[in-house]
């Protein structure tokens, strides 16, 4: 089997059995696709560890002169495609070496998001006018709640539960939750 045709079984995988998000599949693809192109790889993909890891060294050449690298975050991210894409090739049996057993992930620092000062929250919150209740409800929603955006926008009035003060989340990766949300919301 060529890598591209592995590639597009995994990702018909991910897509199907994970459930992941077309945007997630859109950036695997790219990834996974950029590891194809590189010189070697569809020739030694399925032989072992050599060509995902040539290819993971090759991208880390921050601070060379016009081979700028990737930065930490996105090699993380190709990493993780690269892993999971060999993990599904040996589970299948497409490969007969786990490649996945010999890639670490590169560490990544954890960094606290930016926050709002108060200040900033009463203001965001005060914006909307005050005809515009809905625009408010939301505002206030995704304050009290904590929601993501893409969380906010995807609820149904069926996810709202004004007796018990709850609202029901999809959140990445197809997980539901339960979010209390305040009086003012």
């Amino acid at each position: 089997m060529t890598i591209d045709s592995a590639i597009d079984a995994y990702l018909t995988f991910l897509a199907a059995e994970r459930g992941l998000s077309a945007a997630t599949i859109r950036a695997y693809r790219a990834d996974l696709a950029d590891f194809a192109a590189s010189r070697g790889t569809s020739r030694d993909w399925a032989r072992g560890p050599e060509a995902a890891q040539r290819y993971l060294a090759a991208r880390t050449r921050r601070g060379r002169r016009f081979d700028p690298g990737l930065a930490p975050t996105s090699l993380r991210r190709r990493a993780a495609a690269i892993k999971g894409f060999y993990r599904f090739a040996f589970g299948e049996g497409l490969i007969g070496t786990d490649v996945a057993a010999h890639l670490d992930l590169p560490r990544m620092p954890r960094l606290l998001p930016e926050t709002l000062s108060q200040g900033e929250v009463e203001r965001l919150l005060a914006a909307p006018a005050d005809d515009a209740v809905l625009d408010r409800a939301l505002l206030e929603l995704l304050y009290a709640a904590g929601l993501r955006i893409s969380e906010a926008c995807s609820l149904d009035l069926e996810d709202l539960s004004l007796d018990g003060a709850f609202v029901r989340v999809i959140g990445k990766g197809d997980r539901e939750r339960l979010v209390p949300i305040g009086e003012v919301a």
